[in-house]
């Protein structure tokens, strides 16, 4: 049998199996806590739970050269993109820890700068297990803020939060790996003191409510950004049909029919604009709500990184009245707009948390933003000139949108009431289609916008707790699989108590099962990867009873028996072949751990009574588990509820099923 241990060598405490090196560190207290991890997890040095991973992965010395390196591995393995933590609204713990990415971005960048080796070596590891340098960090601006019990119920309200994204539900994997990334983090924060102080400062006075145009050159945004919220390059090379160009690779063909192939002059003659822009820039023009000629212009400034250099607001509005709001004038006033109307600074705010029309969006196959409810159109003030822009939705039978209609139109003076269709532009079509996008929750835009359509399952959705009248009308409404309606009976209204009155559980089953549920379905709450051991293995037979209503949940259990389960259907491995665990053995195991019959709950009594009585046996040998002590057979406790359980005297084994009109002993459990 191997032999684990580490001894030191030139400086270094070196891990090893017998004569083999496993890896090396610098800090003996990560030795001893890989030997520790090895009496868990085995010397596997790629198993990701384990501190030896760490020390495997970077063995090298620690010197500048490792330090630049792994900086450079961060950079280009977590900055290609937007951090997806940003879009994430599960409340107000999680948004004070984690932010927006644009605002957060350069601040990362400034914490690695300052960040030791071993802290760079944390921060890379968590990012990678959840593809999250914002939640490193995050969590690094957390130790250096908090300690002792304070840090550790911070620390699991963000574990508590985070498991509620469908990919990282395990709440006991998100401890180890947090414990890893506070050991690594903490050893030089121990030792050097915390390094995030002024950023902690910086990051306290964020906030929607204290957002100001002064505050934009903290943000880093994109090309792509500028653009999918309709700004556009000005007093620079670029030509009117590259602008169309762009627009058009949007996917947006459709909707912007042949508008870009003769676009039509800007109501207002941007040549007086160009004279307030210092430099080359990007605009972007918003009507004024309360004056139908007056317009603010958003400029903004960005270096060759994409950093914001400076951003201002002019207030543009006409110098006389006009006979024709439709005559092109360079007759225009200009004004420094310090303090711009909210409307502007929600679109700025939006700008800078990366909310954009990306390229390839479509919502046809979406559903409605919630704010519309059953709403089939939608209308927003054109910023370009005092005319409305209108959208119609069409709506499939499940609630999908399957195309729409789009208009231009102004109310008709000579008639007060009536109203005139105007020729469509390409760029009011862009911005009334923003507006629509920015219907969408961060909740809904990150599970039915954000991801492409083959990647969106009922397993990645967000849902809202919801009554056993709604659960119905939604599994009857869209079209879900078996393996759908398994997942969602299994993990979704039950492990994420997504169901409100649980007492109308059992019409729930019915309604599930009618819709094709499998009882005997093996469900897993991962997707199969090859690894039985990181899968999280259910069956709707155990689930019915965990529910809250426990006298609901036994009466689905028995539905679910009468109407094809098997209480004898594997449900778990903890080794495949070696060793399986069916329907009745969960219950008989909870039995162990809850004890006698004053502790065990209803659904354990009520689980062990009907699956023996729909013939219940133990997975390993088939052996029957009890003894009738009557001349009945056992289908007779299928009426369970004229039994109940006793222990014999002193509450120990063995336990008896007993009749609760007569107290007779009708069964023993062997």
């Amino acid at each position: 049998m191997a032999q684990y241990g580490y001894r030191k060598q030139n400086g270094r405490f070196v891990v090893y199996e017998d004569d083999y090196a496993l890896g090396s560190t610098e800090y003996e207290v990560l030795a001893r806590r890989c030997l520790d991890d090895i009496t868990q997890y085995g010397a596997n040095p790629y198993e990701e739970r384990s501190a030896l991973r760490w020390i495997h992965t970077w063995e090298e010395p620690f010197d500048d050269e490792t330090h630049a390196r792994i900086l450079e591995t961060i950079r280009n393995t977590f900055f290609s993109k937007p951090d997806w933590t940003w879009g994430l609204d599960l409340g107000e713990i999680w948004n004070d820890f984690i932010g927006d990415w644009g605002y957060r971005r350069q601040m990362i960048l400034e914490w690695l700068s300052k960040a030791s080796v071993l802290q760079l070596v944390a921060a890379f590891h968590l990012g990678d297990i959840y593809e999250s340098l914002n939640l490193a960090f995050s969590l690094a601006m957390l130790m250096e803020q908090k300690e002792g019990q304070e840090r550790a119920e911070a620390i699991s309200s963000v574990i508590e939060i985070l498991s509620m994204h469908p990919k990282y539900q395990d709440k006991e994997k998100n401890r180890v790996f947090f414990d890893l990334f506070e050991l690594f983090y903490g050893i030089h924060l121990n030792e050097n003191g915390p390094i995030l102080t002024e950023l902690i400062e910086k990051d306290k006075k964020h906030n929607r409510e204290a957002f100001t145009l002064k505050m934009l050159p903290l943000y880093t945004v994109s090309e792509d950004w500028l653009r999918g919220r309709n700004y556009r390059p000005f007093a620079g090379e670029e030509s009117e049909s590259q602008w169309w160009g762009f627009v058009l690779g949007k996917g947006l063909e459709n909707l912007l029919s042949n508008d870009a192939e003769a676009p039509v002059n800007p109501t207002i003659n941007e040549d007086e604009l160009v004279k307030h822009c210092k430099d080359r820039c990007w605009i972007k023009r918003f009507i004024s709500k309360d004056e139908s000629d007056k317009h603010y212009v958003v400029i903004v400034y960005v270096d060759e990184g994409w950093n914001v250099k400076e951003a201002q607001c002019i207030a543009e509005s006409l110098a006389k009245p006009l006979a024709d709001a439709e005559i092109v004038t360079a007759a225009l006033c200009y004004e420094e707009c310090e303090n711009p109307p909210k409307y502007v600074m929600d679109d700025l705010y939006k700008l800078v948390r990366g909310r954009f029309l990306f390229t390839g969006i479509s919502f046809v196959g979406k559903r409605l933003p919630k704010v519309m409810d059953c709403t089939r159109s939608y209308t927003v003030l054109s910023p370009y000139r005092p005319v409305t822009s209108s959208f119609r939705f069409h709506i499939d039978q499940d609630g999908f949108i399957n195309g729409f209609e789009y208009a231009t139109y102004k109310g008709n003076p000579e008639t007060d009431k009536d109203t005139e269709n105007l020729e469509d532009r390409a760029e009011e079509k862009v911005e009334a289609l923003l507006h629509f996008f920015d219907l969408y929750d961060d909740r809904q835009w990150l599970t039915e916008i954000a991801f492409p359509d083959d990647n969106v399952t009922i397993r990645n959705r967000e849902f809202e707790k919801m009554s056993a009248k709604e659960w119905i009308r939604f599994i009857s409404e869209n079209p879900l699989t078996k393996e759908d309606l398994g997942w969602l009976y299994c993990y979704g209204l039950e492990y994420r108590d997504l169901l409100t009155d649980s007492e109308n559980l059992l019409e729930l089953t019915k309604a599930f099962f009618e819709r094709g549920m499998d009882p005997n379905q093996l469900v897993t709450d991962e997707y199969p990867n090859g690894d039985w051991s990181k899968n999280s293995y259910d069956n709707p037979m155990l689930v019915a009873v965990r529910f809250e209503n426990e006298a609901a949940g036994v009466a689905s259990l028995k539905f679910l028996l009468e109407h094809g389960g098997n209480p004898n259907t594997v449900v778990n491995f903890e080794a495949p072949g070696i060793y399986e665990e069916n329907v009745f053995d969960w219950f008989e195991w909870d039995e162990d751990v809850n004890g006698d019959d004053e502790e065990m709950p209803e659904r354990t009594i009520y689980g062990m009574i009907l699956t023996w009585a729909y013939g219940g046996k133990r997975a390993c040998g088939g052996l029957m588990p009890y003894q009738m002590l009557i001349d009945a057979p056992p289908t007779i406790l299928k009426d369970y509820e004229r039994y109940w359980c006793k222990y014999s005297e002193g509450g120990k084994k063995p336990l008896y099923i007993i009749e609760k009109a007569t107290g007779r002993r009708v069964a023993k459990y062997l």
